[in-house]
């Protein structure tokens, strides 16, 4: 998410680009992608994750620490993740 997040605000994104990749990869590595129900439901339950919150501060350079997941998330989801339902 971090990675996305960093490209949705410093660049530009062709979004449909990076659906197309996304969806081609699952393709290739599982043999039934996530809908975007369960894509969604493993999302938010990781943003209540007390663990998924340490291992994102200890992966992040402490010069980025300022990086609010909650607001990364709400851009990816919004920009990105949304656009999977269609």
């Amino acid at each position: 998410m971090f990675d996305l997040y960093k490209a949705l605000t410093s660049a530009e994104v062709d979004i449909d680009l990076v659906i197309r990749c996304y969806k081609r990869y699952m393709e290739f590595v599982v043999s039934q992608p996530p809908t975007y129900k369960q894509f969604v439901q493993n999302m938010e339950n990781k943003m209540d994750d007390p663990d998924f919150w340490g291992d994102m501060e200890n992966l992040i350079r402490s010069d980025l620490l300022q990086y609010d997941m909650q607001k990364a998330y709400r851009i990816v989801k919004d920009r990105i993740i949304d656009k999977l339902i269609k």
